[in-house]
């Protein structure tokens, strides 16, 4: 008991904070903020015209709308297999040109200096361009996201093709690989 006393008298009494603290001031700014972007949304709407900038009730009706007859989920499934096809064509494109560009000296030097030119611009550059070659359509939106996908791979296919260890190489053809089963 002696020893229960002389450890509670070696340690201070801790400041209790309350154990039910129901709103912190970290949730009030937030919610604050939340309610003020609102109010300012509203304001904007009301003083410009509602075609073009609706309010937030308008854009709430319309989302309830829009998952009410199914059209939110579908366009959403619309975008998604967009984004993957365009991916995927991207990725089948840029994965045997940068093993290409990766193993030969001669297919890197023709390649590299068309992809390092591309590369840097931004694919929204070439919206109004995809959508006068290629019409409003799926193509246009799968082209501009295989010319977005393309690079990224290509660049990374070609630096993991030239980072493979000489010895690992020499181990293939000291097996009899053939320049094919090694690619």
């Amino acid at each position: 008991m002696a020893e229960q006393t002389e450890n509670l008298a070696s340690h201070p009494a801790q400041p209790r904070r309350p154990r039910f603290a129901l709103i912190s001031a970290k949730s009030l700014f937030y919610a604050g903020l939340a309610v003020g972007t609102l109010a300012a949304w509203q304001l904007i709407a009301w003083t410009t015209i509602p075609i073009l900038f609706p309010g937030p009730g308008e854009v709430l009706r319309a989302i309830i709308t829009s998952i009410a007859d199914g059209s939110l989920i579908w366009d959403i499934l619309i975008s998604y297999f967009r984004i993957l096809l365009g991916w995927a064509i991207g990725c089948i494109l840029a994965m045997p040109l940068g093993m290409l560009a990766g193993q030969s000296k001669w297919a890197r030097a023709i390649i590299e200096p068309y992809v390092e030119f591309f590369r840097y611009i931004p694919p929204i550059a070439f919206i109004t361009l995809f959508l006068i070659w290629f019409g409003l359509g799926e193509l246009s939106k799968v082209l501009l996201i295989v010319y977005s996908s393309f690079f990224a791979t290509f660049t990374a296919t070609m630096a993991g093709s030239m980072a493979v260890d000489i010895e690992k190489i020499r181990a293939a053809q000291c097996m009899s690989a053939g320049r094919a089963q090694f690619f």
